[in-house]
């Protein structure tokens, strides 16, 4: 019986892993929308990084007033990059948790 449970325990985990990576991103554009959305909502935003902190194992970028975080090396200070991420919560405020950065010029 335990087998079969750990089978469909699985099998579900999978289910969700796929309709997560196929979702398609919300596009944001400032932070007022970003505040609209629930938290682990995948988004894309693109834009100039304005400013950029890095904290050794990971860098906070900020781009149209929104704080990104990103576990990237590089710098992307001045640069138009665009983002797909999923919505996080930091100490009451809300970010974006990076998973893909492109540099686009």
């Amino acid at each position: 019986m335990r087998r079969y449970a750990f089978i469909a325990a699985i099998f579900g985990l999978a289910v969700l892993l796929v309709i997560f990576i196929e979702a398609k991103p919300v596009e944001v554009n400032n932070f007022d929308e970003l505040n609209a959305l629930d938290l682990n909502t995948k988004i894309l935003i693109s834009g100039k990084v304005e400013s950029e902190r890095d904290l050794g194992d990971f860098l906070i970028m900020n781009l149209k007033g929104v704080e990104l975080v990103c576990n990237c090396a590089g710098n992307y200070l001045e640069k138009f990059v665009e983002v797909e991420g999923v919505v996080e919560e930091y100490n009451g405020r809300k970010q974006i948790g990076v998973l893909k950065i492109n540099i686009l010029h």
